[in-house]
């Protein structure tokens, strides 16, 4: 049986299956809870702040994206209010 640690919360994720409760996001290892939030956050930001990002940037995204999961690693938690 493997174990991996959530790099986020620090929870034990038993026998993980990639993309169904571990994602891996550039150097980071996240369990399904903490993947849901993260989701959620940068939903609800990109919406608040759709107008100002028309024509959509992957690149903007995706910096936003790192930065926002960075901090959630230092914290300890996705919801970065």
């Amino acid at each position: 049986m493997k174990y991996l640690i959530c790099d986020v919360c620090k929870k034990t994720i038993e026998s993980p299956v990639k993309d169904r409760t571990l994602f891996h996001h550039a150097h980071v290892d996240i369990c399904l809870e903490c993947q849901d939030s993260l989701d959620m956050y940068t939903r609800r930001h990109l919406r608040k702040t759709e107008a100002e990002h028309r024509p959509f940037d992957f690149q903007w995204y995706n910096d936003f994206f790192m930065d926002t999961l960075e901090k959630a690693v230092q914290r300890g938690k996705v919801d970065l209010r």
